[in-house]
């Protein structure tokens, strides 16, 4: 398992498609250093709906494509943890509040 992954869930993902595109990368770990291409990933979203005026395996393609590099990959994984527990307190406010 790669650094990092036992910290992000898919859950923590804003948007669902991409806690799907996360979760199914976990799940297809190969040994690479970087996320199966999206060749790999397209069968798992076979007949989803279409990511705004994209189908799902256009959508990887271009998630691809616009890829950053590692680089900074533990710094993003917090960042998309940190938001999720912000998101997640001020849902807890909210109820809270009412």
């Amino acid at each position: 398992m790669r650094p990092g992954v036992e910290l992000l869930k898919q859950e923590h993902f804003y948007d669902a498609l991409h806690g799907r595109i996360y979760d199914h990368c976990c799940k297809a770990d190969l040994g690479l250093e970087s996320a199966p291409p999206p060749i790999t990933l397209k069968t798992f979203f076979q007949g989803d709906e279409p990511a705004g005026d994209l189908t799902v395996p256009q959508y990887l393609g271009r998630l691809a494509a616009n890829a950053t590099t590692i680089i900074n990959a533990e710094d993003y994984g917090r960042t998309i943890y940190d938001l999720a527990i912000r998101r997640q307190l001020i849902r807890s406010a909210k109820e809270w509040s009412m």
